[in-house]
């Protein structure tokens, strides 16, 4: 019951400093969106002060009072000395390329400072309470920061606020914030190798005119060129780099009007999640191998095409299939 009482109140909390307080990209830390409170050690000293003011008061002991001044004056100079620290920085996010299901995942940032107060340390952990990082305040007036995400599942994810906390002196008080990362963060289904099936079409508004065949690789060699990285080492010309030539590779005409279709309906024996991982493979061969292809999968489909951007298009399509964008718990 406790538990879930101090869940609830922790989820009440990270969503409405997130909706109200959290910092924009690129706007850094400021009186509207950091918050300051006395850490354990500033509680016990303020109590402490407390207890001498008392004391003082009580007995007219000067010496007494002119330790509880001079304890409330150390306190307020750590206060406004903590939230100058704070406030010196500035975090930026750095662009998340999406990437793959079964590959651990980082955010990185730029960590920005003027340099006025050094010997601090900042806390940066996602949602205030998971993978925590250390970071100490260096004479450098930027630093590179990368952070691990947890094994996140195929999809569309808003990634929650990062939770910046300082502490600096003689930590009586802690500063925090929030920063709300601006893009959404793509995950691609796991790679599983299977030959591509493509599905020839008969003419550009026919169906597949075979529902079984293989990849068709022509043989109609066209000359020799030379070697590039986006090549596929089957086309390398092994001959000519035994006589010493160097690489160079086989021009064919294989894939001179292929055009054709991948389906997902052609693996419905199969669970959805490892039929998607099979088309995820496919569409990195097809897309290496230079052939025109498009994507099916049912209720959506990509037209065939070729390129990088038609790549990230399938990908996408992949990625978000029968998902709606979700936002990932980290509050546990």
């Amino acid at each position: 019951m406790i538990y879930k009482l101090k869940k609830r109140y922790w989820t009440w909390h990270y969503n409405y400093i997130i909706q109200r307080a959290a910092a924009k990209q690129n706007k850094g830390f400021n009186i509207h969106n950091t918050f300051v409170l006395p850490s354990s050690f500033g509680w016990a000293t303020i109590a402490v002060g407390i207890c001498l003011f008392i004391l003082g008061t009580n007995y007219q002991n000067n010496i007494v009072l002119s330790m509880c001044y001079l304890l409330m004056a150390l306190v307020l100079l750590s206060l406004f000395h903590s939230y100058f620290y704070f406030t010196q920085h500035k975090l930026r996010f750095l662009p998340v390329q999406p990437d793959f299901a079964n590959r651990r995942l980082h955010l990185e940032f730029e960590l920005d400072s003027m340099q006025r107060y050094e010997f601090g340390q900042l806390d940066i952990s996602l949602g205030k309470l998971h993978n925590k990082i250390n970071v100490t305040a260096s004479g450098e007036k930027s630093q590179h920061i990368s952070i691990q995400l947890p094994q996140l599942k195929r999809g569309i994810h808003a990634l929650p606020g990062v939770c910046v906390q300082a502490t600096y002196g003689l930590g009586l008080f802690k500063c925090w914030s929030y920063l709300v990362y601006p893009d959404k963060l793509i995950v691609y289904p796991s790679v599983i190798k299977h030959p591509p099936k493509l599905h020839k079409m008969a003419s550009d508004s026919g169906g597949a005119s075979s529902s079984d065949s293989q990849m068709v690789v022509s043989d109609n060699l066209q000359g020799i060129r030379s070697y590039q990285k986006t090549d596929p080492l089957h086309h390398v010309s092994w001959k000519h780099v035994a006589k010493g030539q160097g690489m160079l590779s086989k021009d064919f005409t294989e894939n001179a009007g292929v055009s054709g279709w991948l389906f997902l309906a052609d693996y419905q024996h199969l669970d959805t999640e490892k039929a998607l991982s099979i088309l995820c493979f496919q569409v990195q061969q097809l897309h290496r191998d230079k052939v025109k292809f498009g994507i099916d999968l049912g209720t959506t489909k990509v037209l065939p095409n070729l390129g990088d951007k038609h790549q990230l298009e399938c990908l996408s399509l992949l990625a978000s299939f029968n998902q709606s964008p979700s936002t990932t718990s980290f509050l546990g």
